[in-house]
């Protein structure tokens, strides 16, 4: 009997670890599809010209402000990916859109922006998990496609 019972959990565990590959690799497809919709584009070209000393900010507001009103605009529903929320952050993590209404990137995904993978995943409480893929310009992270999955 334990020898049956170790194998059932053999079973479950590498059915659990297939199903979470085949997960990434549906996000992997689905977030690359994403990350080509010209407003995602916006949000990853994005660039806040006050950092340089080159406009007042004025200008950065009314860019910023564009590219999460086209981002509002974007049927997500063409996308789907039977998660709890999608989200778009800019390079500098600020969440541009959000289908849940959510104002900040949570923590454990802040160090995404520095990863080699461009595909990361962090559990960010007992039940929800975030997989996020960095879109990258030059080598350089510009933004963040976020799934929420619970």
């Amino acid at each position: 009997m334990p020898q049956q019972r170790q194998r059932l959990i053999a079973i479950a565990l590498l059915v659990a670890c297939n199903s979470r590959d085949v997960e990434l690799a549906e996000f992997a497809t689905r977030s690359e599809e994403v990350l080509e919709v010209p407003e995602v584009q916006d949000a990853v070209l994005l660039r806040d010209l006050g950092d340089f000393g080159l406009d007042d900010g004025a200008s950065d507001a009314v860019r910023l402000a564009r590219v999460r009103d086209g981002l509002a605009a974007v049927d997500w529903a063409a996308y789907p990916c039977g998660c709890a929320a999608v989200a778009v952050a800019d390079f500098k993590g600020r969440i541009l859109y959000s289908s849940d209404g959510s104002r900040e990137l949570p923590r454990a995904l802040e160090p995404a922006y520095d990863a080699p993978d461009d595909i990361v995943t962090a559990q960010l409480d007992a039940v929800v998990r975030a997989r996020a893929r960095v879109a990258r310009v030059g080598g350089q992270a510009r933004a963040l496609y976020v799934e929420l999955v619970r």
